[in-house]
């Protein structure tokens, strides 16, 4: 190169990465071992452009790695960009298997012959080698939620889906669920009054795999064993083995089904999540995320079954159909044998005469 000149690309691409499909890429490492070749120049050579290339061949702008103020050795050194956690300026997730194992993928370089004040001689820049090393974990089983939780439950009930569910898919590959831990987060004391729980759950294997084309059957397929014994807590958790296949084209819906007791208070909440996906599932290979709570959206309430109380009586004479029975308003009914009247309940309250004149008495 000339002085003050830069280089063409040199790309480096056809690397043959072979990344398991759904992994999450989480850094990218560059290694370079160059020197400038005339060591009697006045200035040298530095870097000008050092860029990955994705899997369009496109050379990646979002970020420059070049070191424009360091001169390369004179004798052969490697030079790192990047690292176990870089992601070249690009957001997570935009690298992808698809694009890493991509032979177009690589690193773009360019040299430059920098001048220095009363030189410029020509120079020439060697590179002996280029390296990717590329970081990434093993495809994530993901946890979401779809639906609501039913409205209210009765008090005491037994059989009682949560309503919604828990979505699990994996990025790619398969792994199985072998552990659920869910929690109880509402007001109801759910070591003493909630009971009998279980998971019960579908497999969606229809894309987009999300569970929205699925929903509760008492007969679906029970995950682990039913909890006899309540949450571990008045807002506690409630844990179940198994073992179900999940992958990017099967997807585990699970439902939550459990007994309300008769000690449950009027008004109290039930409401469902799993704390922390991460630690609460587990699985037989790769990482769950989200580390933070995932919970069925909405909450149930707990409700006493309604008292019927018949607070006034009014006799009819059994003379016609009911809308047309003759009322009786005055005087006492006494009856010398069985007599069969017809009762209506009403909630419109007791206005007339007859209220005050008519008794119910038991003989």
């Amino acid at each position: 190169m000339a002085k003050s000149e830069i280089s063409n690309y040199l790309k480096g691409t056809n690397f043959g990465f072979s990344i398991p499909d759904g992994s999450t890429i989480q850094g990218i490492k560059v290694e370079v071992d160059r020197k400038e070749g005339n060591t009697a120049a006045a200035g040298g050579v530095i870097d000008n452009t050092v860029q990955l290339i994705d899997e369009t061949g496109t050379i990646r702008t979002t970020v420059n790695k070049a070191d424009t103020a360091t001169f390369w050795p004179t004798t052969d050194g490697t030079v790192i960009y990047g690292g176990t956690s870089d992601l070249w300026g690009e957001a997570a997730g935009f690298w992808t298997t698809t694009k890493i194992n991509d032979l177009d993928f690589g690193v773009a370089f360019v040299s430059e012959n920098k001048k220095v004040s009363g030189g410029g001689a020509a120079e020439s820049a060697h590179v002996d080698f280029i390296r990717i090393t590329v970081t990434y974990g093993p495809p994530a089983i993901t946890v979401g939620t779809i639906g609501t939780q039913t409205a209210s439950m009765n008090i005491p009930s037994t059989s009682q889906y949560v309503g919604g569910a828990f979505t699990m898919v994996r990025s790619g590959g398969t792994a199985n669920v072998t552990s659920i831990t869910i929690t109880e987060n509402g007001t109801v004391d759910a070591l003493n009054n909630l009971d009998n729980i279980k998971l019960q759950y579908d497999l969606d294997i229809t894309s987009p795999y999300d569970c929205a084309g699925e929903s509760f059957a008492a007969g679906d397929t029970q995950y682990g064993s039913t909890d006899i014994d309540g949450f571990s807590a008045a807002n506690g958790t409630s844990a179940f083995t198994g073992s179900v296949a999940v992958s990017n084209t099967q997807a585990m819906c699970v439902y939550v089904v459990l007994d309300v007791g008769s000690g449950a208070s009027d008004g109290n909440t039930l409401e469902i999540e799993i704390i922390n996906p991460s630690t609460d599932v587990v699985v037989s290979a790769g990482d769950v995320t989200p580390a933070t709570a995932v919970a069925i959206a909405g909450a149930t309430t707990i409700n006493l079954l309604p008292n019927v109380f018949q607070d006034h009586y009014r006799w009819r004479n059994d003379n016609g159909y009911e809308a047309g029975d003759g009322t009786v308003d005055v005087g006492n009914i006494r009856p010398n044998g069985d007599v069969s009247n017809q009762m209506t309940i009403t909630d419109g309250g007791c206005t007339g005469a007859w209220c005050e004149v008519i008794m119910l008495k038991k003989a």
